[in-house]
């Protein structure tokens, strides 16, 4: 690498012997060996930054990740919340409506409305603590693409 297309030319002549043009042809060798070398060395240089790139924009893209999974878990409770608290109205003006029907009526409605009402508890982010907290798994590969920009998520060489 980095020699001529026809490389360096030495022949024996009657003037100069091929002996005399060794120090020139051995000169020769080290001088390519040092610039390949040295293009080698700057190879290994730039795959390390590009490597060191890649690893910070692996970590932004996970930290971008858990925020993003946080917060979707977040707002999806949220949702949660707002429609249950919204069948919770219906159940009360169900039960209050029930109040003017026969009895035989009025039973079979609180009963079922007893039983929608278990199914709210069940379902109700705030009942349950726990649920609040999300549980966000590390990601996979796939899962930081939309955050790692135009990087690959498998490897810095490795393009989309």
């Amino acid at each position: 690498p980095g020699t001529p297309y026809s490389g360096d030319h030495c022949r024996d002549a009657t003037t100069i012997t091929l002996e005399s043009k060794l120090p020139q042809v051995f000169r020769s060798f080290e001088i390519h060996k040092l610039q390949a070398d040295q293009r080698e060395h700057q190879r290994e240089l730039e795959q390390a930054e590009r490597r060191r790139q890649w690893e910070s924009a692996m970590a932004l893209a996970q930290e971008k990740y858990f925020e993003h999974a946080r917060w979707e878990h977040f707002t999806e409770g949220s949702r949660t919340w707002s429609a249950v608290n919204q069948h919770r109205d219906f159940l009360a003006a169900a039960r209050e409506a029930a109040m003017s029907a026969d009895a035989e009526t009025q039973s079979a409605i609180l009963q079922h409305l007893e039983q929608a009402e278990r199914t709210l508890d069940e379902l109700d982010p705030i009942r349950d603590l726990s649920t609040i907290v999300p549980s966000v798994p590390d990601p996979q590969p796939e899962d930081l693409k939309p955050f790692i920009g135009n990087w690959s998520p498998y490897n810095p060489d490795r393009g989309w």
